[in-house]
């Protein structure tokens, strides 16, 4: 007991001894402010650093006006003037100015006329101009606009295809909107209600699906708002009821009337990026009963084929529509199914149908009932493969092989091999060897396996489609937190690189070892960059503006799938995006080296707005623009 309380005596003292307030002396210091000096020194370093950057911006817009290649041109103006105009408002008015005129010198590329769908680069540039407007000055955005459905009635409607939208605005507003649904849904919705004023076009269908994929409350006012038109306007083409009956029943997949001799013939588009969504007439039935009810009114009131310019186009038009309504309008109004099933039989009179069956396509088979889709192209390919067997000229019997290769599934790609070997033509069947190798390791980096996408990689004979598949297999790498073994694969694409005979397919892949090497290591990323100078200097493609890795296929003739589209992180911007305000002197001096004056001003504007996002502090104002003879550059 005395030593127990012996012990408990003693605690109290231990403890205030262990807890007694250190010395003076011995305190932590507590730090002391920065002097006033330091911060202004900082604070006038970054508005130096911004004064240079702006600088270097208005130099290359100035140049632009000069360029060629005017789409380009124009894409400089605009960004420079998006990035100018918080500090130059005036300055930047005029760049945009400038880079709406640009546009509207941007003619065309001659291309085939498609009976489907056309694209139009020139309306892609504008809707890029016409985006940065809206976000500046939403009233000059609508003058622009306004210039477009006038420039249209000017022009007169050329034949578009099946699938093409109603006029450039309405083009250009749904490209747009496209762009804006990401960050600003709302804005996206009022573009597509604004593209009605033309009608109802191909591409609302996709802006629809984009809004649902964030929530079906953003779509529903722009479906609404397309009922609204129809209801008042009237149908100016019973294709616009197809559209929006494919987003309520079937997103992703769309119809076009059929205006052909076969009654049974089908025109589909479907949707390769597209967001997977439940169909709205899931979401709301009372929305699709609307929609049915106003569809059934307006083609039992539409004009008959005889009072119109082409009865025969106009009668095959509202029966192929009809009847896709039909089952639908049975199940919700058979009343009114009746009647537009007795219009059908009047209107087959002007049609005109061909009483012969229509012929299935090249390489069609029946499905089978239950069949699953693999299993269907198992015996898809085996008919394919007897197609080819029984031809007998040379030249037909190895394109035979080759459509029967390409149909194989990504994983199948040993008996894509297979078919390839059959192939006489030696060259036809390395290529096409390497590219089922290429579309398999690219299926298997998409599905993580990187251990089985690396060695079939090193099976390809192509370097440059197994370089692209060190880059994609990279960035995914980085993604999973594996960054020493991300290393590893671009060093190895790098050495490809170093060795490869150049073309626009290397191009890409430099910019694509610098985009990764910019998230391990900054410096072997500026380094990487000095490479892709060189390849740029060689083959200056404009194809550095799109994200998508390069195609690399080396055969034509056939037109397989493409296999690229989930790919990104290949552009010029991409691998600008590497570098930070600290690099911008060292990235400048390297892109300076750039001998397309249009490469070189993209690859400038890119690395200024990086520098500008990355640069931290407040902004400083920004100098008025010197001379160009005085310009420190």
């Amino acid at each position: 007991m005395a030593v127990s309380l012996g012990w408990q005596l003693l605690c109290p003292v231990a403890t205030a001894a262990q807890t007694k307030t250190p010395p003076v002396a011995t305190r932590p210091a507590k730090p002391k402010p920065a002097p006033a000096s330091n911060i202004d020194q900082s604070q006038d370093a970054k508005n130096r650093f911004r004064a240079r950057v702006v600088d270097v911006l208005r130099q290359t817009a100035r140049e632009a006006k000069q360029w060629e290649k005017k789409e380009i041109a124009a894409s400089v103006e605009s960004r420079a003037a998006d990035l100018l105009w918080d500090s130059d408002e005036a300055a930047a008015r005029e760049l945009l100015a400038q880079a709406w005129e640009t546009v509207g010198q941007f003619a065309e590329p001659r291309q085939e006329h498609s009976r489907y769908r056309n694209y139009s680069r020139r309306a892609e540039a504008r809707s890029k101009v016409l985006l940065i407007a809206r976000r500046r000055d939403s009233r000059l955005a609508q003058k622009w606009v306004e210039e477009l459905a006038q420039e249209k009635r000017a022009e007169g409607d050329a034949p578009g295809g099946l699938f093409d939208d109603r006029t450039e605005r309405s083009n250009v507003l749904l490209q747009m909107a496209m762009s804006a649904v990401k960050d600003d849904p709302q804005t996206a919705a009022r573009l597509a209600i604004e593209s009605l004023n033309d009608g109802i076009s191909f591409g609302l269908q996709n802006v629809l699906i984009a809004l649902q994929a964030q929530s079906f409350e953003q779509a529903e006012p722009v479906f609404q708002a397309a009922l609204n038109r129809l209801a008042t306007a009237g149908m100016r083409d019973p294709n616009e009821l197809l559209i929006l009956y494919s987003y309520l029943y079937s997103p992703g997949r769309i119809g076009a009337a059929n205006t052909s001799d076969s009654q049974g013939h089908i025109n589909l588009a479907v949707g390769r990026d597209t967001p997977t969504i439940t169909p709205a007439a899931q979401y709301r039935p009372a929305l699709a009963a609307s929609f049915l009810n106003l569809a059934a009114d307006l083609l039992t009131n539409a004009p008959l084929p005889s009072a119109t310019a082409d009865p025969q186009t106009t009668a095959r038009t509202q029966i192929s529509v009809i009847n896709l309504l039909l089952g639908k309008l049975q199940q919700m109004s058979p009343d009114k199914a009746t009647v537009l099933a007795n219009h059908v039989q009047v209107l087959m009179a002007d049609a005109k149908f061909s009483a012969a069956p229509p012929s299935p396509p090249d390489g069609y088979i029946e499905p089978q009932q239950g069949e699953r889709p693999s299993e269907y192209n198992v015996r898809r390919v085996d008919y394919l493969e007897k197609l080819a067997e029984q031809e007998t000229s040379t030249l037909r019997r190895d394109i035979a092989f080759a459509k029967a290769a390409t149909a194989t599934e990504p994983e199948d790609y040993e008996r894509g091999w297979r078919l390839a070997g059959r192939i006489s033509d030696k060259q036809l069947s390395a290529d096409l060897t390497n590219w089922l190798t290429y579309r398999a390791t690219l299926r298997l980096l998409e599905q993580k396996e990187f251990d089985k996408a690396y060695a079939l990689n090193g099976k390809n004979e192509d370097t440059a489609q197994r370089a692209v598949c060190l880059v994609v297999g990279a960035q995914k790498l980085i993604a999973a937190k594996d960054k020493l073994r991300a290393g590893e694969w671009l060093r190895e694409a790098s050495g490809l690189l170093r060795k490869a005979t150049l073309d626009e397919n290397w191009t890409k892949i430099a910019l694509g070892i610098v985009a990764a090497e910019g998230r391990l290591d900054a410096t072997m990323a500026l380094y990487s960059l000095q490479e892709s100078v060189r390849a740029l200097n060689q083959y200056p493609t404009e194809s550095v503006l799109a994200e998508r890795a390069p195609a690399v296929q080396r055969f034509t003739g056939i037109a397989p799938a493409e296999i690229n589209y989930v790919t990104n992180g290949f552009s010029l911007d991409a691998a600008l995006a590497s570098f930070g305000a600290q690099d911008f002197e060292s990235v400048y001096s390297v892109l300076r080296g750039i001998d397309a004056p249009e490469v070189r001003g993209l690859a400038v504007v890119a690395l200024c707005q990086q520098a500008l996002k990355t640069a931290t502090g407040p902004s400083a104002p920004v100098p008025k623009p010197v001379a160009p003879a005085q310009s420190q550059q």
